[in-house]
C-alpha cells in the first residue's frame, strides 16, 4: 500500500506543471519532478543528487535561504518567498513563488522539507514593466515621434516600443519586438548589403553591455518598405551594477538619407543645384523640428516629474540624449540656411581673443585627455574687430573635427601678432588631408575619411559652417596639411588698438508673473507650452490659428503680456502676421517670440524683418522661459523709464 501511495504520488507530481521538490533535514534534495526540472536546466537529476538546497539559488541570495528562510520553516511549519531560481545551464533567472512545508513521518518528526512553486517571471516583469513606464509615461512616449524601446529584463525576452517604433518597424500595435518577433515576419535589419544577426542588433548589444552610440541601420520591412534609420542603445544597471535591462531611441531618418543622396547627385548641376538643394533641406528640417520640438519639451516636463524614481528618470536621460544627437543634425542644417539666406549678420566689436582660446581650450581638456592627447594654448592679451560668438562657434568646430581625426600626439592653439593682424592657428597630429581634397573638405557633408557615415565622426557639416562663417567675417580659412603627419587651419583678423572696453553686467531677471498668449497649430507642443509657463508661474491664453488668436485677444480686451507665436501656421495667417495685426488692433506693441523650424531663405528674411526675437525648433523649456522673462523684463524696466520722464 505504501509503494503504490509512493507511486500514486510521484504520477501526480510528475504531471503537474508547478515545481515540487523535497529534501532531507540536512537540505539536500532527493526529488524534483520533471516541470521542475525542465524550468530550472537539469537532464538528469541523479548529477544534482548531492547538491544542496541553496545552490538551487543565485550565490546572493543562497545565505537569505541556508540561515534564515529555511531555518524559518523548520520552526514554522510552512513558509513562503518570492525568489529567483537559476536555471543551471543559461545561468538565467526565474523568478519562483517558493512555498516550502515540512514533511514529518508517522510518529510526527520532521524528517525533510517539500516545496509546490510556481514560475511568477511574468508577473515580475510586469511589475517592473509599470516601475519603469507607468501609464502617464507610456502615453506621453506613444505621442512621440522618436521610437523608443525598452527591454524589462536582461535577457531580451520581452522588448517593447512605443507606437512610433511600432509603426517604423512594421509590427502590429502593441507588439513585442522579442527576439522570437524580429524573425522573419516583423522585418529585417542590415548594414550596407549584409544582413545583421541577432546578437549584433543594437538592443541585444545593450543587453550585453555595450553602448550603441549612433549606428546607421538599413531597415526592410515584411511589406516591401525600406527606410533608414538612425540608433542608439544603452544598457540598464542595477543596484549591483549588472545589466538588467535596455532602452533604445530609433529615429526614422530616411528624408535625410535621401537628402544625401540626392544633394550628390545635384552637385554638377552648379547654382540650380544649391537652390533645390536648399530648398528640399528647409522642409526636411521643418518637418524633422515639428516633432523634435514637441519630444524636447515633453522630456523636459518629464525630467521634473520622475526626480523621485531614479530608474525612469534614467530612461529620460538616456531618451533626451538621443533627441541632443538628431538636435545637432538639425542645429547644423539650419546654420547652413541661414547662412545661404543671408539673414545672419555679424555684431563686430573688440573682443579679446586670448580669453575665447583659454576658455575652450579648459573646457576641451578633459575631452583630449580622454582620447589621450594633449590640448595646448599658446597666447597673448590681443584684441581683434570681429563677432565673439561667431568666433567662438568656428573655434569650436575646428576643435571638434581636430579631436575627430587625431588618434595619437596632440592639438595646439597659438595666437600671434602679424602686422596689424592677429594670426589664430589650429595645429593637429592627425591624419591629414590629400592635397587635392582641401577645397573639398568645406563642403556640407562631405567627409573624407568616414565612407561608412558613422555618426560619432561629425556629421559632415562643421568645417562647412566654420567655411561660411569666417568668410563673413571676412576672415577665410587656409589650410596647410600632410598626410599622416596632420593639419594647420589659420585665420587672419583684424587687430583693434583700441583699449579693451569694459564689460555690462547683466541685470538679474525678477521673478516670473504674467500672462501670456500662445499661438501654436499643433496641438501636443501648444500643450506643452501651456504646461511649462504655468510651472513658470505664467497665465496663458491659447489659440491654434492667427484668425482664432485675433479673436481670443480681443475677447480678453488685449489684457496679456507677450506672444509666443509658432511662424508657420497651418493655412491661415503666419505668426509674424499676426502679432503685428494684434499690435495694430490693440494700438500698442506686445513683446513677442517667434519660434520656427523653416530654414527657407524667403522665410527668414520675413522673419528676420519682423524685429520679432526668433528662436529656432527645438528649442529647451529653459530657454524659451528665460527669453519670454528677458522681454517682460526690459519691457518693464521701458515703462518705468518713461513714467520717470
Amino acid at each position: 500500500m505504501q509503494n503504490r501511495n509512493a507511486s500514486f504520488f510521484r504520477l501526480l507530481a510528475d504531471n503537474s506543471p508547478s515545481f515540487i521538490g523535497m529534501c532531507d533535514i540536512n537540505f539536500i534534495p532527493f526529488y524534483v519532478n520533471a516541470a521542475g526540472r525542465t524550468l530550472i536546466g537539469i537532464d538528469d537529476f541523479q548529477q544534482f543528487s548531492k547538491t544542496p538546497v541553496q545552490a538551487f539559488f543565485f550565490p546572493e541570495d543562497q545565505d537569505f535561504i541556508l540561515n534564515d528562510f529555511l531555518p524559518r520553516v523548520l520552526r514554522e511549519g510552512r513558509a513562503e518567498t518570492e525568489i529567483r531560481f537559476r536555471h543551471f545551464k543559461t545561468g538565467e533567472a526565474i523568478w519562483m513563488n517558493y512555498d516550502v512545508f515540512v514533511l514529518v513521518d508517522a510518529d510526527g518528526e520532521t524528517v525533510g522539507l517539500a516545496t509546490e512553486s510556481r514560475d511568477i517571471s511574468e508577473r515580475k516583469c510586469a511589475e517592473r514593466r509599470e516601475r519603469l513606464r507607468p501609464a502617464e509615461l507610456q502615453a506621453i512616449l506613444d505621442t512621440a515621434p522618436l521610437g523608443v524601446s525598452i527591454a524589462l529584463d536582461p535577457t531580451g525576452a520581452h522588448i517593447e516600443g512605443n507606437r512610433a517604433l511600432e509603426e517604423m518597424f512594421g509590427v502590429s500595435p502593441k507588439g513585442e519586438f522579442s527576439k522570437a518577433a524580429q524573425r522573419p515576419a516583423a522585418y529585417r535589419l542590415f548594414r550596407g548589403e549584409r544582413e545583421l544577426p541577432a546578437r549584433e542588433l543594437p538592443m541585444q548589444r545593450a543587453l550585453r553591455g555595450e553602448t550603441v552610440d549612433g549606428q546607421i541601420l538599413d531597415v526592410r520591412r515584411a511589406d516591401g518598405a525600406r527606410l533608414t534609420a538612425f540608433a542608439r542603445a544603452t544598457p540598464l544597471l542595477n543596484d549591483r551594477g549588472e545589466v538588467s535591462g535596455a532602452v533604445g531611441a530609433f529615429l526614422d531618418i530616411t528624408r535625410l538619407k535621401r537628402a544625401e543622396e540626392a544633394l550628390a547627385l545635384a552637385k554638377a548641376e552648379a547654382e540650380r543645384a544649391n537652390v533645390a538643394k536648399s530648398k528640399f533641406l528647409a522642409a526636411a528640417s521643418h518637418d524633422l523640428r515639428q516633432p523634435v520640438q514637441s519630444l524636447t519639451l515633453l522630456l523636459s516636463l518629464i525630467k521634473g516629474q520622475v526626480k523621485d524614481r531614479p530608474k525612469t528618470a534614467d530612461a529620460v536621460d538616456m531618451a533626451k540624449s538621443a533627441v541632443d544627437s538628431l538636435n545637432s543634425l538639425l542645429t547644423g542644417i539650419l546654420d547652413i540656411s541661414k547662412l545661404d539666406a543671408g539673414v545672419v549678420a555679424p555684431d563686430i566689436a573688440s573682443v579679446n581673443l586670448g580669453e575665447i582660446i583659454e576658455r575652450l581650450a579648459k573646457e576641451y581638456a578633459p575631452r583630449a585627455m580622454a582620447r589621450g592627447l594633449s590640448l595646448r594654448h599658446v597666447t597673448s592679451a590681443l584684441w581683434a574687430r570681429t563677432d565673439a560668438n561667431l568666433m567662438d562657434r568656428i573655434l569650436r568646430n575646428l576643435i571638434e573635427n581636430a579631436l575627430r581625426y587625431t588618434e595619437k600626439g596632440g592639438i595646439l592653439i597659438g595666437l600671434r601678432r602679424r602686422g596689424d593682424k592677429a594670426r589664430l592657428d589650429l595645429i593637429d597630429t592627425g591624419i591629414g588631408i590629400p592635397a587635392d581634397k582641401q577645397a573639398e573638405i568645406f563642403e556640407e557633408f562631405r567627409q573624407l575619411h568616414n565612407p561608412a557615415r558613422d555618426a560619432s565622426r561629425g556629421l559632415g557639416l562643421g568645417l562647412a559652417i566654420v567655411s561660411r562663417l569666417a568668410h563673413l567675417l571676412g576672415a577665410p580659412v587656409e589650410v596647410a596639411s600632410r598626410l599622416g603627419h596632420g593639419t594647420r587651419f589659420s585665420l587672419m583678423l583684424p587687430l583693434d588698438g583700441t583699449a579693451a572696453p569694459a564689460e555690462a553686467a547683466t541685470p538679474a531677471l525678477e521673478a516670473a508673473a504674467g500672462r501670456i498668449l500662445v499661438i501654436e497649430d499643433n496641438t501636443l507642443i501648444r500643450k506643452a507650452y501651456e504646461m511649462m509657463l504655468k510651472d513658470g508661474g505664467y497665465e496663458t491664453l491659447s489659440a491654434a490659428s492667427g484668425e482664432e488668436a485675433l479673436e481670443g485677444a480681443a475677447q480678453a480686451h488685449w489684457r496679456f503680456d507677450a506672444i509666443i507665436a509658432d511662424h508657420r501656421l497651418g493655412s491661415g495667417m503666419t505668426g509674424n502676421a499676426t502679432a503685428t495685426e494684434i499690435a495694430r488692433r490693440a494700438g500698442r506693441s506686445f513683446p513677442t517670440v517667434l519660434v520656427t523650424g523653416d530654414t527657407a531663405k524667403e522665410r527668414l528674411a520675413e522673419i528676420s524683418a519682423s524685429g520679432f526675437i526668433t528662436l529656432h525648433k527645438p528649442v529647451e523649456a529653459d530657454d524659451l522661459l528665460h527669453t519670454v522673462q528677458s522681454l517682460l523684463e526690459g519691457e518693464r524696466r521701458t515703462e518705468s523709464d518713461g513714467a520717470a520722464r
